[in-house]
């Protein structure tokens, strides 16, 4: 499961509404370019990282009704597909940090805030 916040305007309008993602077996199959990116997860409080992750994937998988699905994403959703896929297979995101120069701590409660949209 992936969601992105609702994003709000200068005036505290939704300017774009937040959007949930649900794959069941989710596989990338295209990946594009490459990006050191800041991560963080709730399964790594006080912390946050620089992180290589392609700036663009192509996922596959089913929905709940076992229907295929497939979605382009790049930005902030390509790079929570790929933290949450990591996730499936064990791996978190401070096993990608190149070097402990790379990763460092958060002042408490900015956990809750400043995660990378996936749930």
């Amino acid at each position: 499961v992936v969601e992105l916040p609702e994003e709000i305007d200068e005036e505290g309008q939704v300017a774009t509404p937040a959007e949930r993602y649900v794959l069941v077996n989710p596989e990338i199959v295209r990946r594009r370019g490459q990006q050191e990116m800041v991560e963080g997860c709730l399964s790594v409080p006080g912390f946050r990282g620089m992180v290589k992750r392609s700036t663009q994937v192509v996922i596959k998988g089913q929905d709940l009704k076992g229907h295929g699905v497939r979605y382009r994403a790049e930005g902030l959703l390509a790079q929570a597909f790929q933290h949450e896929l990591d996730r499936l297979d064990g791996v978190l995101y401070i096993d990608r940090v190149e070097n402990a120069n790379k990763l460092w701590r958060i002042a408490p409660g900015l956990e809750e805030s400043e995660g990378i949209g996936a749930v």
